[in-house]
């Protein structure tokens, strides 16, 4: 017992290496990720005139003629959902049409991307490990057999879903319905622009409704019926308005075809 008793006075002593870490600091946390955004930007603007792969380059072409009034599943083709010439459209509109400019507008996404993994993993794990995990998704992100360098749309894909994922931790951590709906909408924005992003709202329905049914302080299906309804409102309005959009463009059938 006595040296139970000793051992345990040590241990209330010397706390563990983790806990003594300054990086647990929030101001310096902020820091060393402001370090971390200043070195992706170096890394990243000496590939800004790297030429177009043959997908990005075919996207940044449709976002154009869709700048140019052209109408999709009608005057070009292509298997992607209409968010992809959407979302290329607005970066051009934003940066031009240039090579270097496409590259700029991607390198924001890509950013934005790094500080929603961050701040997601500061929600999950406290501390620096928030820190780590973007760490190693920045460098991951910029990997060249990721395409990492390149204005591919999964980077479009990427920051809707990291956007969508923090979003819908902040509503988890405050049962917020507001939180959930904008986190469908997000998920499905990921939806829009590939159709692999319905994995992603299909996770985010599971999460909300798990999480009342398992975890929530109020653990009755009217809670977990009223919130798994509200985020499937943000997945589903949006999802809606752009079949309606394209149907008063007369592309819906092409669409579907």
């Amino acid at each position: 017992m006595a040296e139970k008793e000793k051992l345990t006075t040590t241990r209330k002593k010397h706390p563990s290496s983790i806990q003594e870490v300054p990086v647990e600091n929030p101001k310096i946390v902020w820091i060393l990720f402001s370090l971390l955004i200043l070195v992706v930007l170096i890394i990243q603007m000496n590939f800004l005139s790297i030429p177009f792969e043959r997908d990005d380059g075919a996207y940044n072409y449709f976002g154009q003629l869709v700048l140019d009034g052209k109408i999709h599943y009608l005057d070009f083709y292509e298997t992607k959902p209409p968010g992809t010439f959407y979302c290329y459209a607005f970066i051009i509109s934003l940066f031009g049409p240039t090579l270097e400019g496409s590259h700029i507008g991607f390198l924001l996404i890509k950013l934005l991307s790094v500080f929603f993994v961050f701040r997601s993993g500061t929600l999950i794990f406290k501390g620096p490990i928030g820190l780590v995990v973007a760490t190693a998704f920045a460098f991951l992100s910029m990997n060249p057999y990721l395409s990492g360098f390149t204005t591919q749309s999964e980077h479009i894909v990427t920051l809707f879903v990291t956007s969508g994922l923090f979003v819908l931790l902040k509503g988890l951590q405050r049962e917020s319905r507001t939180y959930y709906f904008f986190s469908g909408v997000l998920f499905c924005a990921a939806l829009l622009v590939k159709q692999n992003g319905v994995f992603f709202a299909f996770f985010g329905g599971l999460a909300v409704t798990s999480y009342h049914l398992l975890l929530g302080e109020n653990r009755n299906w009217k809670k977990v019926l009223g919130s798994g309804l509200i985020y499937s409102a943000g997945v589903i309005i949006p999802f809606v308005l752009t079949l309606i959009l394209m149907s008063m463009n007369s592309a819906l059938d092409e669409f579907i075809y």
